[in-house]
């Protein structure tokens, strides 16, 4: 149905968004992402 798919959406943007989130929370955490993603190496 419409709401499934559009749940299903939104569950996976929630799963997406706060990834990013952890990514970006800690600087201490060397995750080497891909250049340019988070800016200049903040090490």
């Amino acid at each position: 149905a419409y709401n499934d798919d559009h749940v299903d959406s939104v569950h996976h943007s929630y799963n997406i968004i706060p990834s990013l989130g952890e990514l970006e929370a800690p600087p201490e955490i060397s995750v080497s992402p891909p250049s340019g993603f988070l800016g200049p190496p903040q090490t």
